[in-house]
This record gives C-alpha cells, structure tokens and sequence, in this order.
C-alpha cells in the first residue's frame, strides 16, 4: 500500500484514502501521480541516470492486524503463566498446580499456533 504525503498538512497519508485524516484536503490528485510514477518509475530516465529525484517513492506498510499481534500476545502471557504454575507445582509438590499447569500450556500453545497460523494466512 503506498503512502502519500498530503499537499495541506504535508502528513503521511495511505493511497486508500480520498481526504488526507488530519486535514481534510482532497488527496486524490497526489494518489494518481505517485501510482503514475510508481509504473513509470521502474524505467530508467532518458539521461541514464538512476539517482533522479523526481521519481516517487513508494513506501509498504505492515498488513498483520492488530487483532492478530493482540492474540500472539495473550498466547504468549497464557503460556508464560502456565510455566510459572508449573515452577509454583514443583515448588510446592502439588500435582493440582502441575496438572493446571501442563493444561493451561496446552492451551497456550494452541493459541500461540492458532494466531501464528492466523498471520501466515492473513498474508497469504
């Protein structure tokens, strides 16, 4: 997804959009020249010269969802808690806490495979 710069507020804003969010200005115009740009781009200018700066750079963002960062961290934190459960188990000869323990880390690692495998298909 390419990023614009808005021509009122000079912010950065997506290629997605059709009004800069900060500011409100019309950015359509500066999406159809840097998406022009982007497919001239690729070609060298007629002087040979590769280091033109009038080119358009084209900057992609990340596209994994906050949601599925959110589950890879609440995995992560069931599975941390449930090895200190087991540490407390051991601790304390308790084989309700060690069974509480492996149960909870069974779950945490089928969450923590569940939200990886989510971001792999998310990104195809």
């Amino acid at each position: 997804m390419a990023l614009v710069n808005c021509p009122e507020c000079h912010c950065r804003v997506s290629a997605t959009k059709l009004t800069c969010p900060f500011c409100g200005t019309d950015i359509r115009e500066q999406v159809r020249e840097t998406l022009r740009g982007a497919h001239t781009g690729s070609e060298a200018p007629e002087g040979g010269d590769d280091g033109d700066k009038s080119r358009v750079e084209i900057q992609t963002i990340q596209r994994t969802s906050k949601e599925i960062k959110a589950q890879q961290v609440w995995a992560g934190t069931v599975v941390v808690a449930s090895l200190a459960l087991i540490g407390l188990s051991i601790a304390a000869w308790s084989s309700t806490l060690a069974l509480l323990g492996c149960v909870t880390l069974a779950v945490g690692g089928a969450w923590s495979f569940l939200a990886m495998t989510l971001k792999w298909w998310h990104h195809g």
